[in-house]
């Protein structure tokens, strides 16, 4: 028994495949997803700054295991500037960590993952310069300096 024509059939199934493309979820919808670094809109960056003013402590090298719209994963590596003599001449010291952001947050019209989290990697401590102090269960920053 036939149901239907050739015509009909090639009609209905040009529907459903435009239906499933009208209601199949993004698959860009992580990538619209961002960190604010010194007031730059980033996704997936390869270097986070905590302190914009002389660029002195941040995160460099990171490689991100995931990125979506609700936090974010990866290794990196966190530097602080001893700024002895001056921050000019200081020595950088730095440690393997774990970085994960969180807090999504919509403003400035985007979707920012707010919350910057870091650790030194199990069974390491922080490589800190004298008289710094980071608890070696993590530290973090909130992402929310905006250029106007």
């Amino acid at each position: 028994m036939k149901f239907f024509n050739k015509k009909t059939q090639i009609i209905f199934i040009s529907s459903l495949i435009s239906l499933s493309l009208v209601f199949a979820p993004s698959a860009t919808a992580a990538t619209n997803t961002y960190v604010n670094d010194c007031g730059t809109a980033q996704v997936k960056p390869t270097s986070l700054t905590q302190f914009c003013a002389d660029a002195g402590t941040g995160l460099s090298g990171i490689k991100w295991s995931s990125w979506n719209t609700k936090s974010a994963t990866g290794t990196a590596l966190y530097s602080e500037n001893d700024c002895t003599p001056n921050c000019a001449a200081g020595k950088i010291f730095s440690t393997k960590v774990n970085v994960t952001l969180s807090q999504p947050t919509t403003t400035h019209g985007h979707l920012y993952l707010m919350k910057v989290s870091f650790k030194p990697f199990t069974g390491t401590k922080f490589n800190l310069p004298k008289g710094s102090t980071k608890p070696n269960g993590g530290s973090n920053w909130i992402a929310d300096f905006w250029r106007n």
